[in-house]
């Protein structure tokens, strides 16, 4: 059953009920959607969802429209996923979060577009509060999009400034403030990290110069160097493939990167959140997920447990000891105050490091990655899919000139000659595909 026809009977119902009962009219209706991250996916989907049960523009009659769709589709560091102090970043207030930006962005968007919102100075202070940009911050800002420049391609032209970033930072990052504010954890994510770019650029550089092409079947790499370079750079590598358009660009801007101004390195230094090194694809996250793994590890035989195990299993023992020494009235050494302090605002466990990632994923994850996070490591392009479904014929995004190229002005509609297109049947849409001419078929 379709979404359409689920929802026949209930249209269906509200138009009887209409008839029955006409007064008071419903002139129209108007709609104002707003997501973030995984909700602005929903937000894309009800839309589209909503649009297919119109019928001339009407919903049981009455006309509708969504006048306003305010989503953003995005990363925790901009949607405000990520609180002050987190990696180090924004330190100090709400007001120094640069998703405050977007959320003032979004608001008067919304107000301008007649979305019914109270009117700023009619919002109560504490709320006014929560809208708040700090001066540093708009510093920053403005320095950061004055290099972004007036001429578009914004996407591009902020992953050039990004990369310069990270050119500068591949052996200052641990120097920075930030990172020095950062928990040892984040420390510890934020440094393999950078690590790993190193050993990404140098396969990179191998496939741009050496061995193209058939080669002799010799592998430049050893399994070891897994440890730091990611799995993707490192399979393409040893598969001597050559490099996509993405990636030749990039490598340009490592390999001779031009100085950024001191305030768009402040910018990248004290505001800008790596989602990259947050999002774990192994190794407990939550306070929750801790404290399940602590107590699976402490239910099992002591000499059974090894590895990672072996670690938490250490750490919780040596803070029940320092907790029931504290009960006791005993003193305690300075190592057992704080794991008893830390236990009183979380949870103590072990850092957690790439090294320990084997004993952490699962076996489909480790066909991905050799780290706790994805294996494509910063130096990929990502994109974004907004339906459902499965992508069968690969051909260019109606967007991919515009992640191409140097800003300039807007594409023309005829020059984008292909496009990707989505299938919810596979076999009844592969087919009426290929009547029209020749198609590549993969799954993603």
């Amino acid at each position: 059953m379709t979404h359409r026809e689920w929802f026949k009977t209930h249209i269906d119902k509200l138009k009887a009920a209409l008839a029955i009962r006409p007064k008071p009219a419903v002139p129209t209706l108007t709609l104002s959607v707003f997501g973030f991250s995984r909700g602005a996916a929903e937000a894309v989907a009800f839309c589209q969802l909503f649009s297919d049960l119109l019928e001339n523009g009407k919903l049981a009659g009455i006309p509708a429209t969504i006048n306003f769709l305010g989503v953003f589709d995005t990363v925790a560091m901009v949607g405000g996923g990520y609180g002050p102090g987190e990696q180090g970043k924004a330190r100090g207030a709400q007001s120094a979060l640069l998703s405050q930006i977007p959320l003032l962005h979004m608001f008067q968007t919304a107000r301008m577009k007649g979305v019914p919102l109270k009117p700023f100075s009619e919002l109560d202070a504490t709320i006014q509060d929560d809208f708040q940009v700090g001066t540093e911050l708009a510093s920053a800002w403005n320095a950061y999009t004055a290099a972004l420049g007036p001429n578009g391609g914004l996407l591009k032209q902020h992953m050039e400034l990004y990369y310069r970033w990270r050119a500068a930072r591949l052996q200052s990052l641990e120097s920075t403030a930030s990172f020095k504010a950062a928990s040892a954890q984040e420390q510890q994510d934020m440094g393999d990290a950078n690590r790993m770019l190193a050993g990404d650029l140098e396969a990179l550089q191998f496939r741009s110069e050496r061995f193209m092409g058939e080669g002799d079947g010799m592998q430049h790499f050893p399994q070891s160097d897994l440890a730091r370079i990611n799995q993707w750079h490192f399979n393409r590598a040893q598969n001597r493939t050559e490099l996509d358009d993405w990636e030749t660009w990039a490598v340009a801007i490592f390999n001779k990167p031009i100085p950024l101004p001191a305030e768009v390195m402040r910018f990248f230094d004290d505001y800008v959140h790596d989602s990259f090194v947050g999002f774990y694809m192994a190794g407990q996250v939550t306070e929750y997920d801790k404290r399940v793994k602590m107590a699976e590890v402490m239910k099992a035989k002591p000499e059974k447990i090894k590895g990672f195990d072996r670690r938490v299993f250490d750490i919780t023992s040596q803070t029940q000891i320092a907790q029931e020494k504290k009960k006791a009235g005993k003193p305690l050494s300075s190592q057992e105050e704080t794991l008893v302090r830390d236990a009183e605002n979380g949870t103590p466990y072990p850092l957690m490091t790439d090294a320990d990632s084997a004993d952490m994923r699962s076996p489909l994850i480790k066909t991905q990655t050799s780290t706790r996070r994805e294996g494509g490591g910063y130096i990929l392009r990502r994109g974004y899919y907004p339906r459902n479904g499965f992508i069968f014929i690969f051909r260019e995004s109606i967007h991919e000139r515009e992640l191409r190229r140097v800003a300039s002005t807007s594409n023309k509609k005829d020059t984008v000659a292909l496009e990707l297109v989505w299938s919810d049947n596979l076999r009844q849409d592969i087919a009426q595909a290929r009547q029209n001419g020749p198609v590549e078929v993969a799954m993603a």
